[in-house]
């Protein structure tokens, strides 16, 4: 229990807000603020991305209370209210408008208290893998991640602006997930949203295949073991509570995909480690049956570590493998 303390600790250090530089004031002009373009984090544990176009980015920190928009180097082209950053927002998409708009989009979530930068081996991969057959259409799929507050916010708030970047990406293209841990709950909580709420961009005729690592499908044990240190919450907030003693109420809000989805697993049977806090197959933080959901594609096994699923190679291959067949 002491190393578990430690670990938190540790974590709590590391999200320190990292753009604490940033006004803590809000604005309500419609110009936006006066702005200095200088370089960011990218987010981190405090922006939660909700519109996307080529690497621009319109995020919302729900700490300080406004908007801001950061190209692909992370540097803040501007920052103020929501209005007036939509507004700049748009003007800058319509100034970099697509060539070809692309056909199939592959959206990389990341876990709890992780970021973009995570899943960025796993998509420069895909892109790699893309760029190798330019003429083949069908393999033609352009991946970015997302960055989300995982920390700092509810599954559902997560999921809602999951639900609008998307929302406004290009018309009628194809889209497909990779995800890894908390962020495979997210996305399922966004199909759920439209399934429940209605679909008025027909997202839902769209979505292709769902590739999830090391998800948390029937909860986390661990989560719900650890809620019992107070330390947990305050540095998990509240999606880690989720997760574990309020898994009963958010579990009504999942669905299970409608459209092929793979489920990667870690097991460290053969590794020197492992979890006293965990029971059966894990990869050290997720155990193999809390990983399971009913209606599931393909299920694979790896001997990796929860923290490594979206870097192994053979995953890496896999999970290509599974978004371009038929």
């Amino acid at each position: 229990m002491r190393r578990i303390v430690l670990l938190l600790l540790i974590l709590s250090i590391r999200l320190v807000p990292a753009n604490a530089q940033e006004v803590n004031s809000t604005s309500d002009s419609a110009e936006g603020n006066f702005n200095v373009p200088l370089p960011t984090l990218g987010g981190k544990q405090f922006w939660t991305d909700q519109r996307w176009h080529r690497d621009i980015r319109l995020q919302y920190n729900s700490t300080l209370k406004h908007y801001r928009i950061v190209d692909a180097k992370n540097v803040r082209l501007g920052w103020g209210s929501r209005e007036a950053m939509v507004a700049q927002f748009e003007k800058l998409v319509a100034s970099k408008p697509y060539e070809q708009a692309p056909k199939h989009f592959v959206i990389l979530v990341h876990g709890l208290g992780r970021t973009a930068d995570s899943m960025d081996p796993m998509a420069a991969f895909l892109q790699k893998q893309a760029d190798l057959q330019p003429n083949e259409p069908h393999l033609q799929l352009t991946p970015f991640t997302v960055s989300y507050a995982s920390t700092r916010d509810s599954i559902q708030h997560h999921s809602q602006a999951l639900c609008e970047l998307i929302e406004h990406l290009p018309a009628d293209t194809e889209i497909s997930f990779v995800a890894h841990s908390l962020g495979n709950i997210v996305i399922r909580h966004a199909i759920g949203r439209w399934q429940r709420n209605g679909d008025p961009q027909k997202i839902l005729p769209r979505l292709q295949r769902f590739v999830m690592l090391g998800p948390p499908n029937q909860g986390s044990m661990l989560a719900e073991k650890l809620a019992k240190l107070k330390l947990f919450e305050v540095i998990t907030g509240t999606s880690g509570l989720q997760l574990g003693k309020a898994w009963d109420q958010l579990q009504t809000e999942l669905a299970i995909p409608p459209i092929p989805f793979l489920i990667i697993v870690g097991t460290l049977d053969d590794k020197p480690v492992g979890n006293p806090l965990l029971n059966g197959p894990n990869d050290g933080v997720v155990t193999k049956d809390e990983a399971m959901l009913t209606g599931a594609t393909q299920i694979e096994e790896y001997s990796q570590l929860h923290s490594f699923l979206m870097n192994d190679p053979a995953i890496m291959k896999s999970t290509w493998q599974f978004l371009i067949s038929d």
